[in-house]
């Protein structure tokens, strides 16, 4: 199958839902792994300001470095 069918298919599955909106299509990036890990990497990075915003840590390790 063309990488333009698999982009068609994902397209359509995105579609709203009952209202509910879908993901967005990602195209071929949906297929890389690379991506995935960029967007774990991201997540996570969200989850750490949050966790520790009001810590001595909320810059991260290196701020608290004298």
């Amino acid at each position: 199958m063309s990488g333009r069918s698999n982009r068609k298919k994902a397209k359509d599955a995105s579609a709203s839902v009952d209202g509910e909106t879908a993901s967005p299509d990602f195209g071929f990036l949906a297929e890389l792994v690379s991506f995935h890990f960029r967007m774990l990497s991201i997540e996570l990075n969200r989850a750490y300001d949050h966790s520790f915003a009001d810590t001595p840590l909320a810059g991260g390790p290196a701020s608290c470095r004298h």
